[in-house]
């Protein structure tokens, strides 16, 4: 391993013949249709003696994977985009996570907006019962 050769990465470029290369992209695509991978220079492909890529290696991030769909993923992660911006380009766009409290506090607001509706569909459900027995 001490010889690996260590290369920066170029961006995948699908040939108009590798369908499964292209599924694998849309794929990721639609998985993350609105965020655009960033930092392609920062990953190095590392190859072993034969020159065959044996895994990738962010810089950036001090993270290393073996496979490309991973690479991909990582290229769009919010863990990279995080490092890409602090070390970067500041003025990246990366997506606020919502706290665990905040997600608490907006999971209760569901729960409680679920409850009210069940109550007065229930209630609902009950008046149009009675009217039945009323005059039907």
């Amino acid at each position: 391993m001490d010889d690996a050769k260590v290369e920066a990465s170029k961006p995948a470029t699908p040939s108009q013949g590798d369908s499964k290369t292209e599924d694998s992209l849309s794929a990721l695509a639609a998985l993350q249709s609105d965020v655009q991978p960033v930092g392609h220079d920062y990953v190095e492909e590392v190859r072993n003696d034969e020159g065959k890529v044996i895994r990738f290696h962010c810089k950036l991030c001090e993270c290393s994977f073996n496979d490309p769909n991973a690479k991909e993923m990582h290229l769009k992660g919010r863990r990279h985009r995080l490092q890409y911006k602090k070390k970067v380009n500041p003025e990246l766009q990366v997506e606020v996570k919502p706290s665990i409290r905040a997600r608490k506090i907006q999971e209760e607001k569901m729960r409680k907006q679920m409850q009210k509706e069940e109550y007065w569909r229930r209630r609902e459900e009950e008046e149009r019962w009675r009217m039945e027995m009323r005059y039907g």
